[in-house]
């Protein structure tokens, strides 16, 4: 651990930790990927810790249950926004991880979160993960304004988190601003403006953050609407990169799981659990029109092709192209490092 403030990882919204059928929630998760980690380095123990805040009296009582085990680890009773204030002020003085997976949107109020996302003005380490359910929010928005869209069908009926009763009041306060008003009226299909919304949320956040991104979860292959987005701010590149990686790998761990039982002669699985390796050189060439650094071209496949492609792939695929000739460096060298520049050998 290089980072000289202690480290804390806030799950905002908790959940009891391990459900009935036994899998675990999101803090048994986070709490022994953190026992792992602490294994390998022991000096990293009194740096870091976890806190995970639940609402639900009777939810909190088996989530303080389930983490008894866990020395670094602590659970909160209270809302996400009860403790808004705090974990901003925690943020000025400990470099802060925040999970964010509220079961509706309502739990994502952005006056709240900006304050804690505020200290990155003042040089304090934040990254923040969160779950946005931009299709319950526009869902919700269709109706106060009474507007319909083309491509709304029910491929979630019944699975989708809706907000209920809510005012323009409160979507503004989700939102932080009226901007999502003028979305609607643009009259984009459902699909569309699910991710335009996505979309200009991120960018909303990226006042604060260096990098942002966002990576649509759907239930089933098929469906072309995300169930939800997976968000993702961090300060720094490199931050963005390794999370890239994680969540590349995860995604795999689900495409081994939807392999077929008998060998077959095509892929079958969808592209979003494998995405096709084989599109990756003409996104690098595409890149490197521009002379660039290794570094800077893998950050900008990572950026524009967020949890598709892990960054030995990235690495191994501008070696080939370096080796086939269609890539050029200005290193004497065969062997490249991530300050060499690069560029395509096409014309301009």
């Amino acid at each position: 651990m290089n980072l000289k403030k202690p480290v804390i990882i806030i799950d905002g919204f908790a959940g009891p930790g391990l459900f009935e059928d036994q899998s675990r929630g999101s803090p048994l998760i986070i709490c022994n990927a953190v026992k792992d980690a602490l294994s390998k380095n022991l000096r990293a123990r009194q740096k870091l810790r976890v806190v995970c805040i639940e609402k639900d009296k009777e939810i909190f009582a088996k989530l303080e249950s389930n983490l008894k085990h866990f020395e670094f680890a602590s659970a909160k009773h209270g809302s996400f926004i009860d403790f808004a204030d705090k974990i901003a002020l925690v943020a000025k003085t400990h470099s802060l991880f925040l999970y964010v997976d509220p079961f509706t949107v309502r739990g994502l109020v952005w006056e709240e979160l900006d304050r804690i996302y505020s200290s990155l003005d003042s040089g304090s380490s934040v990254e923040v993960l969160l779950n946005l359910n931009s299709q319950s929010f526009i869902r919700e928005a269709l109706s106060v304004l009474k507007t319909d869209l083309s491509g709304m069908d029910d491929e979630t009926s019944g699975d989708e988190q809706v907000i209920g009763d809510t005012q323009i009041a409160t979507l503004n306060s989700i939102a932080g601003g009226t901007w999502w008003k003028e979305l609607i009226l643009e009259g984009l299909d459902f699909p569309s403006t699910i991710t335009e919304f996505s979309r200009r949320y991120c960018e909303r956040m990226k006042r604060r953050f260096a990098e942002v991104v966002f990576h649509p979860i759907k239930a089933k292959p098929h469906h072309t609407v995300a169930k939800y987005d997976l968000v993702f701010g961090t300060r720094h590149v490199d931050g963005l990169k390794l999370m890239n990686d994680e969540m590349v790998k995860s995604r795999r761990e689900l495409a081994d799981m939807a392999l077929p039982k008998e060998p077959t002669l095509f892929e079958v699985r969808s592209e979003e659990l494998v995405p096709d390796v084989h599109r990756l050189p003409q996104i690098i060439l595409d890149i490197t029109v521009i002379p660039s650094t290794r570094k800077e071209v893998m950050a900008a496949v990572v950026k524009s092709h967020f949890c598709e492609f892990h960054q030995t792939e990235i690495r191994r695929c501008i070696a080939t192209l370096l080796a086939t000739n269609q890539l050029k460096s200005d290193s004497s060298s065969s062997r490249i490092n991530d300050e060499t520049k690069i560029w395509t050998t096409k014309s301009l």
